[in-house]
């Protein structure tokens, strides 16, 4: 195997329309936005509880948190949402994703087909920014409304838009894993002819790693060896990541394996997308 054969594998599929992006939270850390500890830390201010006692009270299972404040809420995001849509979309952080090389490419290269896990709306802002146009995906209904060479942007655990969509606290992610809401049936479908890059990922992410199991059980063994490429950026190779995520039909590699050698997390993701667009 040549040394940048993978990088070749996704500048094809990617020339040929047939590369989908999933974009995890890593991608975005140029612009700093408020983690999954931040995101508890306002649920408890919400329940009226110090952060620190909240999170033992249910030895820091930030799912169920999110569960009790759901029920607590008459069964509703909306007051968290507007909360988080106003420290999220801010002035500040529209000035920084002006800076962000990595949204720029996004939004000006031509790919196609972007999923992301991600709640918040800076994906699509980048778009505007650069007065490129997309169709995003959350629910049902947007499916209908794609065009021919038009970039879709899938929010696969919801958007900000739709308080129904946000796949947030644990019941909503226990309907998620039954794979059966029409996103899944579109992403498997997706799956089908896409070769797929998962960028901006942790592997402690189980909700992920049941993707990536999923992806590879939608392919019978006998016609594995026609499945697209699958890849998943990570740090490092170990013994142990490498043999189960191969197992799973994923490949994953580094930065280095695509002739990057910035140390910089975000620098290493914009020159990511410019190698496989170039």
């Amino acid at each position: 195997m040549s040394k940048f054969s993978h990088l070749s594998t996704l500048k094809k599929a990617y020339k040929d329309e047939k590369l989908m992006l999933f974009l995890g939270a890593g991608v975005s850390t140029i612009l700093n936005l408020p983690n999954w500890s931040d995101l508890i830390n306002l649920i408890a201010e919400e329940c009226d509880y110090d952060p620190k006692v909240f999170k033992t009270l249910a030895d820091d299972n930030a799912l169920l948190l999110a569960e009790f404040y759901y029920i607590k809420s008459y069964k509703s995001f909306g007051s968290l949402r507007s909360k988080l849509d106003q420290k999220w979309h801010t002035p500040e952080f529209m000035r920084k994703l002006s800076d962000s090389d990595f949204h720029k490419l996004l939004a000006e290269k031509k790919f196609q087909l972007i999923y992301t896990t991600n709640y918040d709306q800076w994906i699509e802002k980048a778009f505007d920014l650069y007065s490129q146009p997309y169709t995003k995906i959350s629910h049902i209904s947007h499916i209908s409304n794609t065009k021919k060479n038009v970039p879709q942007i899938v929010k696969f655990h919801g958007d900000f838009s739709d308080d129904n969509s946000i796949i947030l606290n644990e019941s909503s992610y226990y309907r998620r894993m039954k794979f059966e809401d029409p996103l899944d049936i579109k992403f498997k479908s997706d799956l089908l002819s896409h070769s797929v890059l998962f960028m901006g990922y942790s592997l402690n992410d189980m909700n992920i790693r049941r993707v990536i199991f999923e992806l590879n059980r939608s392919w019978p063994e006998t016609h594995k060896n026609q499945k697209p490429k699958c890849y998943i950026m990570v740090k490092n190779h170990n013994e142990i990541i490498d043999t189960v995520l191969e197992d799973w039909g994923v490949i994953p590699i580094t930065a280095e394996e695509l002739g990057i050698t910035s140390p910089d997390r975000n620098i290493q993701n914009a020159q990511i997308l410019e190698a496989i667009s170039s």
